[in-house]
């Protein structure tokens, strides 16, 4: 038996007054829910980060692309704190990020694209290509903030006095896991900032909500993946090109408002999802569906089975 929830709204307890004769949270067995294919999944009060629902929401797993939600939050709050704007800085794509494989925001070597547009290449077409490329250029600006930089240059050019990173993604990815361990995701650890295949590279549907519930609270992130479409223009040796990508979040066609899609072999389909009523709003995270298209009626089910309870009244 999971645990029990207190400190429930006051519209929680009138619900529970007409259904049941009681203010006292439900027990799991109260209470009939929907049958769905995830293997675990939790709904969050999307306005206050409360658990509302779950099912093993504390199994830790592989959460695939659900990882870029952090890549993006680790991002946006860099910005925020040096204040950058997004849309003047420009980032440079490395040999090395465009081979990273899997899904694709169609980038080059030696691309050249502001910030903004790499965040959108990141969160729509889930683009490993554009997560690498976050990675690698705040990595080295995280690097040089960082304990190890005196004791760990790897190479001076003495010509140019260029200072060459190895490996600057590393330090990224080291941002997301003290970033991880701020928010209170204790169960939540990184090794990537794509979310491919990696056995360490976990989390559980209840970390992931309240991820998303604090990334959701940051306007440009909620702008970006509540986008269906972006193109952007990109600049290569002097020329240009347009990029067009769509987001691969198809419930945004029927009213929910983002959050992330994942799919990996090891974590199955994936989908976080943020969703607003005609009185409220949730954070729903379905992990390990049985299909791409099973994660889209899963959440259908599990938001009108809450909306149901919660706005009867």
């Amino acid at each position: 038996m999971n645990q029990q929830y207190d400190d429930w709204p006051q519209w929680w307890n009138e619900v529970r007054r007409q259904k049941f004769g009681s203010e006292t949270p439900p027990r799991r067995y109260e209470i009939a829910v929907p049958s769905i294919s995830a293997h675990t999944w939790v709904i969050l009060d999307g306005q206050t980060g409360r658990l509302i629902w779950g099912k093993n929401e504390h199994s830790n797993r592989e959460i695939a692309s659900i990882t870029k939600t952090m890549t993006a939050y680790v991002t946006i709050k860099i910005c925020e704190q040096l204040k950058i704007d997004p849309t003047q800085v420009t980032v440079s794509v490395s040999e090395y990020a465009i081979q990273i494989g899997g899904t694709s925001s169609n980038l080059q070597e030696g691309d050249t694209l502001t910030l903004i547009d790499l965040l959108y290449g990141l969160l729509l077409p889930s683009g490993n290509d554009s997560a690498l490329a976050i990675a690698e250029n705040f990595g080295v600006y995280l690097y040089f903030q960082s304990k190890y930089f005196q004791q760990k240059i790897d190479s001076i050019d003495n010509d140019n006095n260029t200072i060459h990173v190895n490996n600057p993604a590393q330090y990224f990815v080291a941002e997301m896991n003290s970033t991880a361990h701020k928010l209170g995701l204790s169960n939540t650890y990184f090794t990537n900032p794509h979310g491919l295949a990696n056995r360490l590279n976990r989390s559980t549907a209840y970390d992931v909500s309240k991820l998303c519930y604090y990334a959701m609270k940051l306007p440009l992130f909620a702008q970006i993946v509540r986008t269906k479409e972006y193109s952007c223009t990109v600049t290569n040796l002097g020329q240009t090109r347009i990029l067009k990508w769509e987001n691969t979040n198809k419930l945004l066609e029927q009213g929910f408002t983002g959050i992330k899609t994942g799919v990996t072999n090891d974590a199955g389909p994936c989908l976080a999802s943020h969703f607003i009523s005609r009185k409220h709003s949730y954070i729903l995270v379905v992990l390990n569906c049985n299909s791409k298209e099973q994660r889209l009626i899963d959440s259908c089910r599990l938001i009108d089975w809450v909306t149901d309870i919660y706005e009867r009244q």
